[in-house]
């Protein structure tokens, strides 16, 4: 609180310095007198008047003998300060605006203007300093300069006198090209001239109008002004204020809103179907289109005037009530209905309705198919919105219908209900290596077959794809469903006939059970569809009920997918080899490729625990890429270390192999590395030999003309015959580890060996052993003719660096094998395997690298 002003009195003496002194007391400007020391970075406070004190919070205590930077903050420019002061010392005067800070930590704007006004007797100089607040003028001032909105003001005849930096971001216009210039300048002409017929009585306005951009662009802004007129004289105008806003997105909105209203109502009101909409809770009928209006011969004013009952013969109208009563909700009237024309005659109507909104209210759209011949392709416009189109079945918007009446149902009769979600296993293989034409023809007869089997009241829908959902209504037990269920995975097992082809299908299915796994549509169809991934992953051609436990199986699943994008993108992947030898040598004349993930979380992984999910996504495509690219420069990184020559094997998965892209990532993948075709075996699975799939066979074709090995990987597990294998290019075969592993005690499988091995004689092709673990196995094999091997006898696959010293040891050891990487294995009976091969005449070699 300020002192009062001590009243001078006539007869006591003054002096101009105290009336000075009294006024710098009682100003309300924050006013200082600073001694400018020699030597001192800040001046020093030797007077503050009582309003330096009210608006920077410091008592008088605390600024006498303080720098002047006891106001400075973190915010403040010291440079501008330093170039201020230095004005002052060297001119006498300077002003600057600054952000200053209170003793509480906030802060103000002020005008500060300092003056040298005398010298100090210790020294220096004494300066003035007066400092205006500001504040609200430069928050304003910010505030404007944010804004994203054009302000501006404009005098009297329209000219710019002001406009803020925002102007530039939607006019294009700087603020000092439109000073100056007439608002009227810039707005379309039509516009304008709009702008001008309308009379404008009060001194506030609002106008929507398009301007002009610097770019000769017109952009639709919305323009709120005020009038200022002079104080002398009313009708004059001053000056005007306004705020200038683009609008242009939202007016194409409206625009393109207003435009589908209008397509809306004019195909309704078009349509060659006969429609109206009725409210579902009083039956009141809100709107009729034309052709309703021939068809029954109402005029829109009578049908106004109508509602549902007035359409029904006289005799329909209590079971309509009675139907209405048992569902105790709104309205539908789907089905077939005998509806009453104005001269009395009737007509059977088959009727499909549905909800819309209408004028802000959720009503009922009623399409009226006359049953007669001639309305069929009426009919059919009306089928399309609710059924798919491929198999005939109802589609995702009637199921949902279909089953919120089971559930209504189901719960009134405290019975069940099923929820079958059935997907097609492995379906993108038909797609894949028949077409898309013969997935088709399975999926209509999958549809077929499911229909046959259907309970009367039951929906069988095409959910999307491969997938179907089956809703099977008052089920007493959960046998009941087991027992259907298991029927209909029989009935798919039956062979799909194709031009001659034998397909078949096998499906996966997940059940949920109302009201056990969820009480409304969405939890029941997620349930299942969380049971149906347990059935695929636990092997397919299955059904699993819904358990809450398997919602963590499917939870890991998405991890472990979105997981595979991230490894991608980080460079998680790294590749181990492991060493194919001559059996006969014991040289390493290849290594095949191992994909292994390094995971931030859990480590080093393998391929069983993430490539299913892989393929399933597609992941697989950019992960094999990765590998191959990888291999290649692994190999020409060996080779410049001059170790020895071998092969690089890597694995291909279908869904990467099916893909004629293939062909040009692999030329890439061995110019970039500089490595020649002849060095790289590609692995493929013998699915894609199935039914001679002529797109596989072509991709081989051309690989095989650049040089490139193809291997037939874990054979005699697949379904390939026998008499496909020569119909394909293929250098070698690789026989499956199960059999290998069982050869020296299991005669089944020495037996298969040897078939393979013959087999792979007979046709000029190589052969490979994979997973051999003991010498016994060498001997074996080697016996039954077989020249090259792989397992963990010789080395577990290890990292790429340890690969290469690997090889540089079995090179100096002179053919001599030497004890493996990564875990040393006994070696004296293979080494006797090894000095009897090499004691004996070397037997021709067959598919030798």
């Amino acid at each position: 609180m300020r002192e009062p002003m001590t009243d001078v009195g006539m007869d006591q003496p003054f002096s101009t310095e105290q009336l000075l002194a009294q006024a710098a007391e009682q100003a309300t400007t924050s006013i200082l007198l600073l001694h400018a020391k020699p030597g001192e970075s800040f001046p020093r406070i030797i007077y503050a008047n009582p309003e330096a004190h009210a608006s920077t919070g410091h008592s008088p205590n605390d600024l006498v003998g303080k720098p002047v930077s006891i106001f400075h903050g973190p915010e403040t420019d010291a440079a501008a300060f330093a170039a201020f002061r230095a004005t002052v010392a060297r001119e006498g005067a300077a002003n600057i605006r600054s952000l200053e800070y209170r003793k509480d930590g906030s802060t103000f704007w002020v005008h500060i203007s300092n003056r040298r006004i005398g010298e100090h007797p210790e020294g220096g100089a004494i300066n003035l300093s007066v400092r205006q607040n500001i504040d609200a003028e430069m928050r304003l001032r910010y505030i404007v300069d944010a804004c994203s909105d054009v302000i501006s003001r404009h005098d009297s005849v329209g000219r710019f006198t002001y406009v803020s930096p925002s102007c530039a971001d939607v006019l294009g216009h700087t603020a000092d090209e439109l000073l100056g210039t007439r608002l009227e300048d810039y707005i379309q002409a039509e516009d304008l001239v709009r702008l001008e017929g309308q009379a404008n009585e009060s001194d506030v306005y609002e106008a929507t109008y398009r301007m002009r951009r610097k770019d000769g662009t017109y952009i639709w802004v919305e323009a709120r002004g005020r009038i200022v007129r002079a104080v002398d004289d009313q009708r004059t105008v001053r000056e005007t204020h306004m705020l200038t806003r683009d609008v242009t997105r939202r007016m194409r909105a409206e625009s393109a809103l207003r435009e589908s209203e209008r397509r809306y109502r004019n195909l309704f009101e078009t349509s060659p179907i006969p429609m109206w909409i009725y409210d579902p809770e009083t039956l009141a009928l809100l709107a009729v289109n034309k052709r309703a209006v021939d068809q029954y011969g109402f005029t829109p004013d009578e049908f106004a005037a109508m509602k549902l009952t007035d359409v029904r013969p006289q005799s329909d109208v209590p079971r309509m009530l009675e139907r209405m009563g048992e569902r105790n909700s709104p309205f539908h009237d789907h089905g077939v209905w005998t509806h009453r024309r104005k001269d009395g005659s009737l007509l059977d109507v088959h009727v499909t309705s549905s909800e819309i909104e209408w004028s802000g209210k959720t009503v009922r759209l009623a399409l009226l198919r006359d049953v007669t011949e001639k309305k069929e392709a009426e009919e059919r416009l009306a089928f399309l919105a609710h059924f798919d189109t491929l198999t005939g079945l109802p589609n995702r918007v009637l199921l949902r219908d279909r089953l919120s009446q089971s559930i209504a149902a189901a719960s009134r009769n405290n019975r069940l209900v099923g929820v079958l979600f059935m997907d097609l296993d492995q379906f993108k293989e038909v797609n894949d290596c028949l077409g898309h034409s013969s997935g088709d023809i399975v999926l209509r007869d999958v549809a077929a077959r499911l229909s046959a089997g259907m309970r009367e009241g039951d929906t069988l829908c095409r959910y999307s794809g491969d997938e179907f959902i089956i809703v099977l209504n008052d089920v007493a037990s959960l046998d009941d469903v087991a027992t259907y269920t298991t029927r209909t995975l029989a009935a798919l097992m039956t062979p799909h006939v194709i031009d001659g082809r034998e397909i078949t299908t096998t499906a996966s299915i997940g059940i949920s059970v109302y009201p056990n796994d969820g009480s409304d549509i969405e939890t029941l169809v997620r349930h299942a569809d969380v049971a149906m991934y347990q059935a695929k992953a636990e092997g397919r051609n299955a059904f699993r009920f819904y358990q809450p436990a398997m919602q963590e199986s499917v939870s890991h699943r998405m991890v472990v997918q979105n997981d595979l994008r991230r490894a991608i993108e980080r460079e998680e992947f790294v590749l181990h080899y492991q060493p194919i030898l001559d059996l006969r040598s014991g040289k390493a004349i290849a290594a095949e490729a191992l994909l292994r993930w390094n995971h931030p979380e859990r480590g080093q992984v393998g391929p069983g625990a993430f490539v299913s999910i892989a393929e399933e996504t597609g992941l697989i495509v950019p992960i094999g890429r990765w590998v191959l690219d990888r291999a290649c420069l692994d190999l020409a990184e060996w080779k410049a270390q001059g170790l020895p020559d071998v092969d690089i094997s890597v694995n291909v998965a279908p869904r990467q192999f099916r893909r004629v892209e293939l062909i040009d990532e692999v030329a890439n993948a061995l110019i970039i590395a500089g490595v020649s075709p002849k060095r790289l075996r590609m692995e493929i699975t013998e699915s894609l030999l199935m039914d001679n799939d002529l797109q596989a066979l072509d991709i081989m074709s051309k690989l095989k003309s650049t040089g490139v090995r193809i291997e037939l990987d874990d054979f005699g597990t697949g379904y390939s015959s026998l008499g496909r294998i020569g119909a394909f290019p293929i250098d070698g075969l690789k026989i499956d580890r199960s059999f290998v592993g069982k050869i020296t005690h299991d005669e089944h499988s020495r037996v298969i060996a040897r078939a393979i091995i013959g087999l792979a004689q007979s046709l000029g092709l190589g052969i490979i052993a994979e997973g051999i673990e003991t010498a016994d196995q060498v001997e074996q094999l080697t016996a039954f003719g077989c020249t090259q091997g792989q397992g963990h006898f010789f080395s577990q696959p290890v990292p790429a660096n340890e690969f290469a010293q690997w090889l540089a040891r079995q090179e100096a050891s002179d053919g001599t094998l030497k004890a493996p990487v990564a875990k040393h294995r006994r070696r004296g009976r293979f080494q006797e395997a090894i000095e009897g091969f090499e004691a004996r005449p070397a037997a021709k070699r067959v598919g030798g690298a």
